[in-house]
């Protein structure tokens, strides 16, 4: 999906590819507000494409190594842009807090509704035990 937009836009001179890339954030804007979801994340899909095909324009249209330059520096500054515009407009989910990889139902809370941490899960061959620490809210480490 990312590759049609990019392709086509790659193919526009600078300013034509920067109008797409405009327009179809502003319809991401428009979708979103008239409560168009999933048509909304959609739209995202198509823009980050067409951002990727910004940076490759620029890089086109520019000479040597400034060519290169640009096109990195367009692209991270148009994903950036995508992304806190996505967030702004309610598209992606602030929390990414999820259930566990590993399937496991460790705890998250204390007996007394305090958070309790797991981090560094691993895995000690493919398919064997599971292992993980925790950081309990009085700083115990198990």
């Amino acid at each position: 999906m990312l590759l049609a937009p990019a392709f086509f836009v790659t193919l526009l001179p600078p300013p034509l590819a920067l109008l797409a890339v405009v327009c179809l954030g502003l319809l991401m804007g428009l979708a979103a507000r008239l409560g168009f979801l999933a048509m909304g994340r959609g739209i995202a899909r198509l823009t980050v494409g067409a951002v990727f095909g910004l940076g490759f324009s620029l890089g086109r249209a520019l000479p040597e190594w400034w060519g290169i330059l640009v096109a990195i520096v367009g692209i991270m500054v148009g994903l950036a842009c995508v992304s806190s515009w996505e967030r702004r407009l309610g598209l992606t989910p602030i929390s990414s807090k999820g259930p566990s990889a590993w399937g496991g139902n460790e705890p998250l809370l204390t007996p007394e509704g305090e958070p309790i941490r797991a981090f560094n899960h691993g895995e000690i061959a493919m398919g064997g035990p599971t292992y993980c620490d925790y950081l309990f809210p009085d700083g115990v480490l198990l």
